[in-house]
This record gives C-alpha cells, sequence and structure tokens, in this order.
C-alpha cells in the first residue's frame, strides 16, 4: 500500500512539474529557490564559523566569561549566528534522544529540541513564531493559488 501511495505521489509531482504550459515556470521557480536556499546556507555557514572562531578566542583568553556571554546571547531578542547554530545542534540532538527514549519523557525532550530548533532556525522568539507563518496573512484565495 505504501509504495502504491508513492507511485501516485511520484505521478502528480511528474504532471505538475511537466506540464506543457507551465512546467517550464515552475521548473524555474524551483531551481531558483534552491539556489537562493544553497548561497544563503553557505553564507551562513560563513558568518556563523567566523563568529564561532572569534568567540572561541575570547574564552580561550578569558574562560570565566563563558558563562555571561552565553547569558547575555541567549536572552537577546536576535541571536548570534553562532548561537543559532549551538542552539539548533542541542535542539536536533534533544530531539533524537527523545525520539530514541520514547514514553512521557522523550516526548517531553522532543518537544523542547523541536522548540529550540524553531527558536534557531527562525531567529525570533517562539511567541512571534506563529505571527510570521508565510500563509497567515493572506487570503484563502491568495493562499490557494500559492498552493
Amino acid at each position: 500500500m505504501p509504495s502504491a501511495f508513492m507511485g501516485v505521489l511520484a505521478g502528480a509531482a511528474a504532471a505538475y512539474m511537466l506540464d506543457p504550459v507551465q512546467g517550464p515556470r515552475r521548473r524555474a521557480l524551483v531551481r531558483d529557490k534552491a539556489l537562493k536556499t544553497y548561497r544563503e546556507s553557505r553564507e551562513f555557514a560563513d558568518l556563523a564559523s567566523r563568529d564561532l572562531r572569534n568567540r572561541a578566542q575570547g574564552v580561550k583568553t578569558r574562560p570565566t566569561a563563558l558563562i555571561g556571554m552565553a547569558r547575555r546571547e541567549f536572552t537577546q531578542r536576535n541571536w548570534s549566528p553562532s548561537a543559532r547554530v549551538v542552539s539548533g545542534g542541542g535542539g536536533a540532538l534533544l530531539m533524537l534522544v527523545g525520539f530514541a527514549r520514547g514514553g512521557l519523557t522523550g516526548l517531553t525532550a522532543f518537544i523542547a529540541g523541536a522548540a529550540m530548533l524553531a527558536r534557531a532556525g527562525a531567529n525570533k522568539p517562539l511567541a512571534e513564531l506563529p505571527k510570521s507563518l508565510p500563509l497567515e496573512n493572506l487570503s484563502t484565495t491568495e493562499a490557494k493559488e500559492s498552493a
């Protein structure tokens, strides 16, 4: 049954992308979005690695400053790239541990990790995340057209 469902999904995706009228435009949009995501990811990775390197040099000279630096960093509205990488990695690890553990403790760990990962990815406080969803401000007609 799952393989039949996957076959139907693959066929629908192929028909959508290979449509003779709208297909070229759709493929160009997918290509452009993929290239933009790749470029932004590379820029963020470069920025985060530079930021982490600089902070590591600071901690190397003054190890006691690590606690105060972390406290200041994670109480800000917008996090630095290094804080986002550390928090996102910790959130992903917590999600994996929660998934592997199971039960109520695992579910709690999974939800906490997902919240950390979402906060790091969006770089906005958790209370503001629902407001930043892309389809929230669109009317139902516009939402159907953009889907």
